[in-house]
């Protein structure tokens, strides 16, 4: 029986590598590129983390022109000050929110950034309820993973599992 769970994920993330060019044809990224303006503002260098309640999710755009992106406001544990949190391009992420539910606990890593006089945090990952990982950049440099190319992303979201938490 392992054997046969071990042959079969190869051939799901295969699936999936040749699946996801299709699909992200037809996703809107327009601002969101790597090297744009928008992704300059993340400086992996300067991650940070903070424990909060899961709100909800709200539309964003960044920057005027952009195409439409998705945040979560969560309430810090420690202030209780609500945060927006810039997740990323709605046609990449929002199917991953759809897993998280108001009061939700969670941890939350990204970074600071001022963004018009309003002080945000861009995300890297959120860890809710020791189950629901969303993550939608790279640590190591802050590569956001709508910008990987279809083997990559497969390689990081098997790599990025709750449990590897």
């Amino acid at each position: 029986m392992l054997h046969r769970v071990s042959m079969f994920i190869p051939v799901l993330l295969l699936a999936l590598c040749m699946a996801l060019p299709a699909f992200a044809g037809d996703m809107n990224f327009k601002g969101w590129e790597d090297d744009g303006e928008y992704d300059a503002l993340y400086v992996p260098e300067d991650r940070e983390n903070f424990y909060a309640t899961f709100l909800r999710t709200m539309p964003i755009e960044p920057f005027p022109g952009m195409a439409p992106g998705t945040g979560i406001l969560v309430q810090d544990r420690d202030t209780n000050e609500e945060i927006l949190v810039h997740v990323g391009p709605s046609d990449f992420v929002d199917k991953e929110l759809s897993m998280l539910r108001r009061g939700d606990q969670c941890k939350v890593y990204g970074v600071w950034n001022d963004l018009d006089g309003e002080w945000v945090f861009i995300l890297n990952k959120i860890f809710c309820e020791d189950t629901k990982l969303i993550k939608v950049r790279k640590t190591s440099d802050g590569t956001a993973w709508w910008n990987l190319s279809a083997e990559e992303l497969a390689q990081e979201q098997a790599a990025n599992t709750p449990d590897a938490q």
